[in-house]
C-alpha cells in the first residue's frame, strides 16, 4: 500500500498522542464527592467494577483508532494496480506516456452508428486526463507507414489530443511492426527513459493486423495497457479482389472479370445483389450465393469499351463498413493492335503462316482488335518493329547480323515475340541472336538436332508436363487440361534449357516444348512444335485460336498501367513535358491535391499518396491529357473478427522477468487512474472512523447504564 500524501506523515504523526494526552491531563482534577447521598453509594460501588475502572483508557484508545484512521485517510493510501507501485516521494510524471492509436480500416466499422475510431479518442482523452500537468507525452497513429504527433516527447497534452481528433478516417492496414519499432525509438530517447514508460495499444484487435505482432523490441521497463475499443459481434460484406484477364485490353474484345467476395458474417448469403458499373453507368446485375464466414469467386464477362481510360466498379449493398463495399478499376483499353508475323515461306499463304494469320484474326474483313501483317525476316528492321510491340516467327531463314540485333534491340525495349522453333536455320539463328546479346542475356532455349522418329513409337509425341499458373496457359486450368491432351506432336529440335528460363510445357521425355525468359524489358516465348499441318494436329483443334491470341496479348504488356493502387500507397506517373503543362490532380472527394514532380530530361514523374478509396483525376495540357487512378482498400481489413484477450498479454509478458504485471487490458478512466497512482482506498478508512465512532457510542451508554 502507497501514500500520495506520504510526505505529511511526520507532520500529522504526533496528532495521535492527543487522547492519551487529554487522558492524563484529566487525571489531575479533583472530584467532589458527596457522602449523603445514596445514589453516590450505589454509583461508587458501579466504578469499582473493572470494566468502569479501565473506562477512560477504553476510551482513550478508541479515540486514539478514530484520530489515525483520519490520519490514513488525509494521506490518501492506494493499493497497488497494473504495477503501479512507485518509491515513497517519487514524482507522478516520471514515467513517460505513448499512446499507439490503431487507424486502420476495421477502424471505419460503425457498430451503433458509431465508429470505433471515435470510440479510441474518447478513451485517449480519458487516459490524457489521467495524466499530471506536464507528464511527457507523445502519440502514434498505426498506418501503413505510422506516423508520431511528436519527434520526442512532451508535456503538450492538447497537442498530442489535437493530432488524434485531426486524422482523417483511416481506410490503410496497420502496420504495428513498423509502429513499435518507431516506439522503440522514442523511448530509447526519452531523458526520463530510466523511470519507464506507459504505452497504450488503443485498437479494435483485429486479427489480421494482430497475429503477428511482437513486443521484443520494446525495453522491459515499459508497462503496455491494451484499450479495446471495437466490438466482438462485429459483421461484414465486401468485394476483395478483382482480376481482369487479358494483361492488354483491346477494344471491342471480351473481358473476363474474376470477384472474390467476402461475407464475414453470420448468415448464409443466397442471391445476395452485385453491381457490375462501366463508367458510371450500370452494365450488369446479378446475384451470387456465399456460405457464412467464407469467401467465394464469382466471374463476369463484359465487352470492352472504345480505346481509352475507364472506371470499372463492383460495388455491394451498403454495410456499416461501407469503405470495402465498392472495388474500383482503371481500364485501359487499347485500339486494334498490329502483329508481325515474319516468315520466309515462299507461300506465305499456305501452311503454317496461314494458320497463324488466320488464328490472330479469324473474324470477317479483319473486325478482331488484332491486326496481322506479314514480313520478311529481311525486313526485320527498326521501320518495321517501330510500329509493333507484338511479333511472331515461324518458319525462319538465315538471320544476318542486322536482323539479328534489331531483334535484339526490339525485345530489349520492351517488345514481346513468339518464335516457333519449325525451321532448319533456327539453330543458327539462335546462336546469332545469343552473339547480338553479349554476355548480359541469353535465349531461352539450346537447340539441338530434330528429334529422331524412333524416339516416338506411335508416330507422335505426347504433352505430359505444364506450368498452369502462367498466364501463358491459363485457358487450360482446370478441366480445359484435357485440351492438352489431344494435341500430338511428330516434329521437334532436342533442346535444352538456359539459366533464368521458365519451362511452360514438357514433353513425355522431358524435352522443353514451350519456354519463356525475359529479355531486357520485353518477354520471348520460345515453342519447339510447329503449327503446320504435317507436323502436328494443333492447328486442327479448336483452341488453337484463343490460344494463340491469348499468348499475343501477354507477352507484352504495354502502357494499359495498374489496374488499382493499394489505399496508403504512393501512386507514380510519368508524362512528356510538353504534356505536362496545367497539371492538376483531384481526389475522389473532388479536392485538389498538390503532386510532387521531377523532370528527367523530357519526361516529367509525378507522384502524390493515395489516402482515400476511389478515382484519383489527373489533368494536364488544359485537360487534353488525362489519367485516372483507382484506389482500393487493403482486403486483409475486411474481416473483422478480433483476437482473443488472453494471448497479446501473454506474449507480451514472454520477454519480461515480471510476467504478472507488464501487461494488462484495461478500459475505463478509473483503470486510468490507477494505472498511474493505484486504486485509491481513503474511503475504506472514513467507513472504519464511522464505525469507530458508533462503537464509542455504544460504549457511551453501556457506562452510563453501569453508573
Amino acid at each position: 500500500m502507497n501514500f500520495l500524501n506520504s510526505n505529511l506523515l511526520n507532520l500529522l504523526l504526533p496528532f495521535l498522542l492527543l487522547p492519551l494526552l487529554i487522558h492524563l491531563f484529566n487525571r489531575k482534577f479533583p472530584k467532589k464527592i458527596i457522602f449523603s447521598s445514596i445514589e453516590f453509594i450505589r454509583k461508587t460501588q458501579a466504578e469499582r467494577s473493572k470494566l468502569m475502572r479501565f473506562r477512560h483508557w477504553i476510551m482513550t484508545l478508541l479515540r486514539t483508532v478514530i484520530l489515525g484512521l483520519l490520519l490514513f485517510a488525509f494521506l490518501k493510501p492506494v493499493l497497488d494496480k497494473f504495477g503501479s507501485e512507485k518509491e515513497p516521494g517519487a514524482p507522478a510524471a516520471a514515467r513517460d506516456t505513448l499512446l499507439i492509436s490503431d487507424h486502420s480500416l476495421s477502424m471505419e466499422h460503425r457498430a451503433d452508428l458509431v465508429p470505433a475510431r471515435k470510440r479510441a479518442l474518447l478513451e485517449a482523452a480519458k487516459i490524457i486526463d489521467s495524466l499530471e500537468t506536464g507528464q511527457n507525452l507523445n502519440a502514434i497513429s498505426v498506418e501503413r507507414d505510422p506516423q508520431s504527433c511528436f519527434f520526442e516527447f512532451s508535456g503538450q497534452h492538447d497537442a498530442v489530443l489535437s493530432f488524434l481528433n485531426n486524422l482523417p478516417p483511416g481506410i490503410q492496414t496497420a502496420n504495428y511492426e513498423k509502429a513499435i519499432s518507431l516506439a522503440s525509438r522514442h523511448i530509447a530517447n526519452s531523458k526520463n527513459k530510466a523511470a519507464g514508460s506507459d504505452i497504450y495499444f488503443i485498437s479494435d484487435f483485429q486479427r489480421e493486423n494482430w497475429a503477428n505482432v511482437r513486443f521484443d523490441k520494446l525495453p522491459e521497463s515499459a508497462r503496455l495497457f491494451f484499450v479495446d475499443v471495437g466490438r466482438p459481434d462485429r459483421e461484414n460484406r465486401a468485394v476483395l479482389d478483382v482480376e481482369v484477364s487479358p494483361s492488354t485490353i483491346l477494344a471491342g474484345e471480351t473481358v473476363d472479370l474474376r470477384i472474390r467476395l467476402g461475407n464475414f458474417t453470420n448468415e448464409v448469403l443466397s442471391q445476395h445483389p452485385l453491381e457490375l458499373i462501366v463508367d458510371y453507368t450500370n452494365a450488369v446485375d446479378t446475384n451470387f450465393s456465399c456460405p457464412a464466414w467464407s469467401q467465394t469467386s464469382l466471374n463476369l464477362t463484359m465487352k470492352a469499351p472504345a480505346p481509352g481510360n475507364h472506371t470499372v466498379e463492383v460495388r455491394l449493398p451498403a454495410d456499416d463498413l461501407m469503405e470495402d463495399n465498392t472495388f474500383h478499376l482503371n481500364l485501359d483499353v487499347l485500339d486494334k493492335e498490329e502483329v508481325v508475323i515474319v516468315t520466309d515461306r515462299i507461300e506465305p499463304e499456305t501452311g503454317a503462316p496461314h494458320f497463324v494469320r488466320t488464328a490472330v484474326n479469324p473474324y470477317k474483313d479483319l473486325e478482331g482488335s488484332l491486326l496481322p501483317r506479314v514480313i520478311t525476316s529481311s525486313g526485320l528492321d527498326s521501320a518495321n518493329l517501330a510500329t509493333t510491340s507484338k511479333l511472331i516467327l515461324l518458319e525462319l531463314g538465315a538471320l544476318n547480323e542486322d536482323n539479328s540485333a534489331a531483334l535484339v534491340t526490339y525485345l530489349q525495349r520492351g517488345g514481346g515475340a513468339i518464335w516457333f522453333l519449325d525451321s532448319d536455320m533456327d539453330p543458327v539463328n539462335v546462336r546469332n541472336i545469343n552473339l547480338a546479346l553479349g554476355d548480359d542475356d541469353e535465349l531461352p532455349l539450346h537447340l539441338l538436332g530434330w528429334q529422331p522418329e524412333k524416339s516416338m513409337p506411335d508416330g507422335f509425341q505426347k504433352l505430359n508436363r505444364g506450368n498452369f499458373t502462367s498466364e501463358f496457359l491459363r485457358l487450360f486450368r482446370g478441366t480445359n487440361r484435357q485440351n492438352l491432351g489431344l494435341l500430338n506432336f511428330n516434329k521437334y529440335r532436342q533442346a535444352t534449357a538456359s539459366d533464368d528460363t521458365a519451362i511452360l510445357l514438357s514433353y513425355a521425355d522431358g524435352t522443353p516444348a514451350l519456354a519463356t525468359a525475359n529479355i531486357g524489358l520485353g518477354t520471348l516465348l520460345m515453342a519447339n512444335f510447329s503449327v503446320d499441318e504435317a507436323n502436328s494436329n494443333l492447328a486442327r483443334q479448336q483452341t488453337f485460336p484463343a490460344w494463340l491470341q491469348d499468348l499475343v496479348k501477354n507477352i507484352a504488356i504495354g502502357e494499359s498501367g495498374e489496374l488499382f493502387h493499394e489505399a496508403g500507397t504512393t501512386i507514380t506517373a510519368n508524362l512528356w513535358r510538353t504534356e505536362a503543362r496545367d497539371l492538376l490532380v483531384k481526389n475522389p472527394l473532388g479536392e485538389i491535391i498538390e503532386p510532387k514532380t521531377a523532370r528527367d530530361g523530357e519526361r516529367v514523374f509525378v507522384s502524390f499518396p493515395a489516402l482515400h478509396p476511389g478515382y484519383y483525376r489527373m489533368t494536364a495540357n488544359e485537360e487534353k491529357w488525362t489519367k485516372t487512378f483507382a484506389v482500393n482498400p487493403n482486403s486483409g481489413e475486411s474481416d473483422l473478427r478480433l483476437m482473443d484477450h488472453d494471448r497479446l498479454p501473454k506474449r507480451a509478458n514472454e520477454t519480461a522477468d515480471d510476467t504478472e504485471s507488464r501487461a494488462h487490458f484495461v478500459s475505463g478512466a478509473e483503470d486510468y487512474e490507477a494505472i498511474q497512482s493505484g486504486t485509491g482506498i481513503f474511503y475504506w478508512f472514513l467507513l472504519a472512523v464511522c464505525g469507530m465512532l458508533l462503537i464509542e457510542m455504544l460504549f457511551q451508554l453501556l457506562f452510563r447504564k453501569l453508573a
